[in-house]
């Protein structure tokens, strides 16, 4: 382990010293797990990874600021599977302990439980074949006995932890602006500087490489880099979760599973996941993701539709913006 290059850059993005010394501790136990398992950090792949992770949830280990280190780690180091696969369970983890707290106090607590009765909430390290299955069912038990109306609300406000300031630039932007097309203009070409900057770097964006194909795509895609105003409705195309893949996918259901950015869905659209397809009402919370950063820069709440959604057989996830007037 090469620990105090390690502490050094912990350092430089304002780690606290517990932190530090914490993840100098799971470094090293992560060192000797790999000693014993006869394992080379630096040509560990998925699978393997994988294998530690579920030797973590079993010995009750896998809690949130484990896997920030050694996903740290492998950013650090550039041992790449290892930092992917350590943001893929971060991305989102929060996610089914937040619709559990805000079902009870929508629905009651009685109701919530019979809709999670087997399930319990899923650990920070639990396999995302897991959560897919855990969400299928979670689900359709809601639809089944839950009115809609009292649960759409709690996935269109998303149920992620973001919190304002992560957008702050974004307001500082539009406020700069003359009017929310000029914004849309700047903030592309903000976007798709970071993408050439990124690409030329050998860097990932959201673990996800940005290679010549994927640039020029984005380029040519303003749905996805800007958006675009129709009808008062400002269109907006998510970015595949794995660009390059996705454009590369050998059949349209393999392209969806590339595309989807959920980690309490994607893997229900694998092909031959053997995984229930999770409902496309479970959309809504990415809906809610989508407007988030309109409603910080109009500073209040704004109405979105989801026009297109891989989770209903679309190709694309397309979201309209309601603007104000």
């Amino acid at each position: 382990m090469q620990e105090h290059p390690f502490m050094d850059y912990l350092k430089k993005i304002g780690c606290s010293d517990n932190s530090i010394r914490f993840s100098i501790k799971v470094l090293s136990e992560f060192e000797c797990y790999l000693k014993d398992q006869h394992l080379e950090f630096e040509t560990l792949n998925q699978s393997e990874i994988e294998r530690y992770l579920e030797y973590l949830v079993d010995q009750n280990q896998d809690e949130l600021d484990r896997l920030i280190a050694l996903a740290r780690y492998g950013r650090h180091h550039h041992q790449i599977p290892l930092f992917t696969v350590m943001l893929s369970l971060l991305d989102g983890g929060e996610v089914m302990e937040n619709f559990h707290k805000a079902l009870k106090e929508s629905i009651g607590e009685e109701t919530t439980e019979k809709i999670f009765e087997g399930i319990g909430l899923p650990t920070w390290g639990t396999d995302n074949r897991k959560k897919a299955m855990a969400m299928g069912t979670v689900m359709n038990r809601l639809e089944a006995m839950v009115e809609k109306r009292l649960w759409e609300p709690i996935l269109l406000q998303c149920l992620r932890d973001l919190p304002d300031a992560m957008y702050s630039k974004q307001v500082h932007l539009y406020e700069q602006c003359l009017d929310i097309e000029e914004y849309l203009d700047k903030r592309e070409e903000q976007f798709l500087d970071e993408m050439r900057r990124l690409n030329e770097s050998s860097q990932l964006y959201f673990g996800q490489p940005i290679t010549n194909s994927v640039l020029s795509f984005l380029e040519n895609n303003d749905r996805i880099s800007r958006g675009v105003i129709k009808n008062s409705k400002l269109h907006i195309v998510k970015i595949p979760y794995m660009t390059d893949a996705w454009l590369h996918g050998q059949s349209e259901d393999e392209k969806r599973y590339f595309y989807c950015h959920c980690p309490w869905a994607r893997e229900s659209i694998k092909p031959n996941s053997g995984i229930q397809l999770v409902s496309s009402q479970f959309c809504s919370c990415s809906a809610g993701f989508i407007k988030k950063p309109f409603e910080l820069i109009y500073k209040q709440p704004l109405q979105v539709d989801i026009l297109q959604s891989i989770l209903n057989g679309d190709d694309v996830c397309e979201f309209a913006i309601h603007l104000p007037k």
